[in-house]
């Protein structure tokens, strides 16, 4: 989900479910216990949401407002600060009893994704391309603005002052005036009366034969044509014509040289017209498309016909669709072995249900898992029958603890300190966590190198010199737990699985706020491209490393190149101080894994898409 960076009023969806049944939890208030929802920037420490409860599902934004929605999914209104700028991730998540929160990764961004127009980008018109004060774009492609500018620049103030002087009145006007005035007609007169072609091909040419002689003459006599030798239409009257013509170009008034000193004359008068601008040009041409001008220039023939291929282009779209597309989606069947597989699976009815479930609560099944927890039970109660208490609080040194049931990682994570508050520590406190009541509240921050504050770590309070328990708390979502000590001296002890700490010595005067920082273990990647570190974690139950482990992986392939298969073993490799055991397993593979100073043995696969790390807890 994408947000705009220095949005408000925002809200986002969480999805509760039950952490027991894993079903939607749909009956979530901002009172519910144990519910702590937080926000973390990029960058930046958890943040806490305030609860608060809201009307309605579409109630006004209130910070911090929380309601259910439906199927387990939440409104929570998100504070301004959450999208403020300087981030470009906000991440929403929370805590709760007896509940899984699913939370959510929102990108924030410098556009407006809810912009259909131009995505709230202010550089670019708001607009639709193609629309009035948008983009301009080609419709039939090939627009090329560079050589549209060269042409345009042939336009210069030169050639149009030139252009403008021989029309509107110019020397063109002033030229056709004289022509009329010297002949009696116009050109256009003169033009019309010239033959078409198909009247010059439909003329009848006489075929009778000729002769040449000097001095000829052609007179036409209806359709006939006589040759005559006559001082009319002889080689003198042609000469003379040549002279009438010469004479005529010579004229003082009407010849060339007359007409090359009107223009000149023009040229010079006061009342000469420089020539219109470009952008003047422009805005004239436009005006007249504008107007409704109904007979279209070369800019309004290009648009014609690029409209009319565009109308084509459509029409050939539609013919397609109607024509081959529409026919093939029609005729698409399902393939054949789906069909059967589909047609020949027998859905069982209720009663074959009922009937496949009834044995399994019939007496004899009641029965028989009633049998199977009093085994169990009978067995926990062989083992802890061993425990003898000589003094108070205190396990006998020759009772001996069965660790066959922390094999895996969780467990012992979960059980080791109970066990060592009774075995190590002859503290019976340290199985309900203790508890103190002192004056000063004193808040201890949890974070990991990074800064980043660290969840449920086992953060606990000894005495000066570690040897007398007081309280244990687990770190909250926001990476804190608060006691309540008297004034003195003090051991911190934190644990989490995956991470190591210093026992640490804290001075109690007041009220106060203190930040501890726990390592996180280096789990390091395979050499070799293709590989899969899977690592988890051992220790003994108090917490210690063992001295050595016993692990191996038996590793199976199917080649998927030549369809061979592949079976090895890879030994683990276990580090004592870190207690990290891992094994290097080719992606793709099956792997049975097992650790024999815990019990465990599991299958698991890895799958060619994992990274170069994973954790044993979290492959099946």
């Amino acid at each position: 989900m994408d947000i705009q960076k220095g949005s408000t009023d925002r809200s986002v969806t969480l999805r509760i479910l039950d952490s027991t049944t894993f079903l939607p939890k749909t009956d979530v208030v901002y009172t519910t216990s144990g519910l702590d929802l937080w926000y973390r920037r990029e960058g930046a420490a958890v943040t806490s949401i305030t609860e608060a409860t809201l009307a309605a599902v579409d109630s006004a934004h209130s910070d911090g407002g929380f309601i259910h929605i439906g199927a387990g999914y939440y409104r929570v209104d998100a504070p301004d600060a959450a999208f403020a700028t300087g981030a470009n991730k906000v991440m929403f998540g929370g805590v709760c009893t007896g509940c899984i929160i699913i939370g959510q990764e929102i990108r924030l961004v410098n556009y407006s994704p809810e912009d259909a127009v131009r995505l709230g980008l202010t550089a670019l018109p708001n607009a639709n391309a193609d629309a009035a004060g948008g983009i301009p774009i080609s419709d039939a492609g090939g627009l090329d603005l560079d050589a549209k500018l060269a042409n345009t620049n042939e336009i210069t103030t030169a050639r149009m002052g030139a252009l403008s002087d021989w029309i509107n009145g110019g020397r063109l006007d002033l030229i056709l005036d004289d022509i009329l005035t010297d002949t009696g007609t116009t050109l256009d007169t003169l033009i019309k009366d010239i033959p078409t072609v198909s009247e010059f091909e439909a003329r009848t040419i006489p075929s009778a034969d000729y002769t040449i002689v000097s001095d000829l003459g052609v007179v036409q006599t209806g359709d006939s044509y006589t040759i005559v030798n006559n001082a009319t239409y002889g080689n003198s009257a042609l000469e003379t014509l040549v002279d009438d013509i010469e004479s005529a170009l010579s004229n003082a008034t009407y010849g060339l040289n007359a007409l090359l000193t009107a223009v000149n004359t023009r040229l010079a008068t006061a009342g000469y017209t420089a020539p219109p601008t470009v952008g003047q040009i422009t805005d004239d041409i436009l005006n007249e498309l504008l107007s409704g001008h109904s007979i279209p220039g070369s800019v309004g023939i290009s648009i014609y016909d690029t409209l009319g291929y565009v109308t084509a282009l459509r029409s050939a779209l539609t013919d397609l669709r109607a024509s081959y597309l529409d026919a093939a989606i029609s005729t698409r069947s399902i393939p054949s072995d789906i069909a059967t597989a589909l047609n020949t699976y027998d859905v069982p009815t209720k009663a074959e249900l009922d009937s496949a479930v009834s044995p399994l609560a019939t007496t004899s099944a009641l029965s028989a898992v009633a049998g199977y927890v009093d085994t169990e039970v009978s067995a926990i109660k062989a083992k802890t029958d061993q425990l003898t208490f000589t003094s108070p609080n205190k396990v006998d040194a020759t009772a001996t603890v069965s660790t066959a049931g922390l094999a895996t990682e969780a467990n012992q994570t979960l059980i080791r300190s109970d066990i060592a508050g009774v075995i190590t520590h002859g503290d019976s406190a340290w199985l309900t966590g203790g508890g103190m009541s002192g004056s000063n509240a004193i808040t201890i921050n949890v974070h990991d190198g990074d800064g980043v504050n660290v969840l449920q770590a086992a953060v606990e309070i000894w005495d000066s010199a570690g040897t007398a328990f007081y309280e244990k708390k687990f770190s909250n979502s926001s990476g804190q737990a608060v006691f309540n000590m008297d004034a003195g001296t003090y051991t911190v002890k934190i644990s989490k699985a995956g991470y190591s700490f210093t026992d640490t010595a804290l001075t109690v005067t007041t009220s106060a706020s203190v930040t501890y920082t726990i390592t996180a273990y280096v789990i390091g990647s395979p050499a070799t491209a293709g590989l899969c570190r899977v690592y988890t974690y051992v220790f003994n139950p108090d917490g210690t490393a063992f001295s050595s482990v016993t692990s191996s992986a038996v590793v199976s392939l199917v080649d998927k190149n030549d369809n061979n298969f592949y079976a090895g073993v890879v030994t683990g490799v276990y580090n004592t101080t870190t207690k990290l055991l891992y094994w290097d397993i080719i992606k793709g593979a099956k792997a049975t894994v097992s650790i024999t100073e815990v019990g465990l043995n599991r299958n698991i696969f890895i799958s060619e898409l994992e990274p170069d790390t994973k954790k044993l807890d979290d492959l099946e």
